[in-house]
């Protein structure tokens, strides 16, 4: 038993894990379509965005959930689904900012949008961070689940060890 609560503790700190190394991969792109706008990187952007939101949901049905560990992924969910209202801001701004240009509006209605989009992409940065934090703070619940779980099983092998050489004992002294 409690090595089947250790696996599903060690499973659920390997879903922080993914978590973490999602939210990174997610992090670089995110850098590349700020930095050149391409239409591959806003694709591969939504791509690492899914794939972590079905992370997320597996996560959430094959954990135990205890109610620090809901918590912090619900908090992560939360995180996540904002990250991606600012994505299409950004996308929406960029797309304007564009067609400021192709009209020639005047540099500064231009330059106010591409201070709109810094700051949005900012956001969706300080969102990862947030998911990144949450996914260390629920991997740090599941190890101490873990340590507490592995006390508890020793504890109650020295228990079951003192019990039974008292049960031994008793046995022999009365035999004897």
């Amino acid at each position: 038993y409690a090595f089947s609560q250790i696996n599903e503790e060690i499973r659920q700190n390997k879903g922080a894990a993914m978590i973490s190394k999602s939210v990174f991969e997610l992090n670089l792109v995110s850098y590349e379509y700020l930095a050149h706008h391409e239409e591959r990187m806003r694709q591969q952007w939504r791509l690492r965005y899914d794939s972590l939101g079905k992370l997320l949901e597996r996560i959430k049905k094959e954990g135990k959930t205890y109610a620090e560990h809901y918590s912090q992924i619900d908090a992560i969910t939360t995180t996540y689904k904002t990250m991606s209202n600012l994505f299409l801001q950004l996308e929406a701004t960029f797309n304007q900012r564009q067609k400021l240009i192709a009209e020639n509006r005047p540099h500064s209605e231009t330059e106010l949008n591409l201070l709109l989009e810094e700051r949005l992409g900012a956001q969706i940065l300080m969102k990862s961070q947030e998911i990144t934090t949450d996914a260390f703070k629920f991997s740090r619940e599941t190890e101490k689940d873990i340590a507490r779980i592995q006390q508890r099983s020793n504890l109650l092998i020295l228990f079951f060890l003192i019990g039974f050489a008292i049960f031994s004992s008793w046995i022999v002294f009365f035999t004897i």
